[in-house]
């Protein structure tokens, strides 16, 4: 064998036994985001085609500290895929999550970023549970977007009707059910698991409150249920707990222009 074949045969074993564990990807979006004692889980839409393969990575790095858990749901708000702790040896450890899906079929899905704690429905109060986190889409896909976030992660139940936060649990009582309608918002105030009607709004009494107002500011109210638009331009309901220990329950997310839902695609 000549010297350069031989050379060429030794840098291609080389490359072989370097083959890195994240393989390169047609695309990607890196979404950051911290977790608190009132925003417990992050939701996020991901359009793609059959065929396409994305891997997801949560972690908090550099700091190391939080147990991230991630979430992957069908349009029909199924989960079809989870992760805890990273498979990889990361440099932090294995405490962040790694989760990587062929898509048998395209469509929209929902990732949920949250934490060990969150799904297990533990509250975030020591500093090893609070803090930045950010979220990577590497793949081939059409579309990534940030739709809302949570103060409950308990991931354990599914409503299917529409609403914008369908992650809370059915045992979350005194919570709210949001809804986009015809680019409005409609809420229902939630008691011992049953809906009672709070308000509906149209996208034009919305619309009286600047896009990005200079403080956050309150649209409407009814029923303890608080709607506001905050000076990132994000909408936010908050309904104070009967609790007081458990503060808010607090929903934010990007608003109804779109009428996107989580696990729904778009409404119609």
């Amino acid at each position: 064998m000549k010297l350069h074949h031989l050379l060429v045969f030794i840098a291609a074993f080389i490359v072989q036994l370097g083959t890195p564990i994240y393989p390169v990807q047609a695309a990607t979006t890196t979404f950051t985001g911290t977790f608190t004692a009132s925003t417990q889980q992050f939701i996020y839409q991901l359009t793609t085609t059959a065929g396409s393969t994305v891997v997801f990575t949560l972690t908090d790095f550099p700091e190391c500290r939080r147990d991230t858990f991630i979430v992957l749901r069908n349009s029909a708000g199924t989960e079809i895929a989870t992760n805890d702790d990273n498979p990889f040896i990361t440099p932090c450890g294995r405490v962040d999550s790694y989760l990587s899906y062929l898509f048998p079929s395209g469509g929209d899905f929902t990732i949920v970023a949250t934490t060990y704690e969150s799904r297990s429905g533990l509250p975030l109060k020591s500093p090893d549970d609070i803090g930045p986190f950010s979220l990577t889409f590497n793949g081939t896909f059409t579309g990534a977007r940030f739709v809302g976030s949570s103060s409950i992660a308990t991931l354990r139940d599914q409503f299917n009707d529409g609403r914008l936060n369908n992650d809370i649990g059915a045992e979350a009582d005194q919570t709210v059910a949001v809804y986009c309608v015809d680019g409005g918002v409609m809420a229902y105030a939630i008691y011992k698991s049953q809906g009672y009607f709070a308000f509906k709004l149209t996208k034009d009494q919305i619309a009286k409150v600047p896009t990005k107002p200079k403080q956050n500011t309150l649209i409407h109210q009814a029923l303890g249920v608080r709607l506001y638009r905050l000076t990132s331009g994000e909408l936010q309901v908050n309904r104070t707990m009967l609790d007081p220990t458990q503060g808010d329950y607090v929903f934010r997310w990007a608003g109804c222009e779109e009428d996107v839902r989580p696990g729904g695609g778009k409404q119609k």
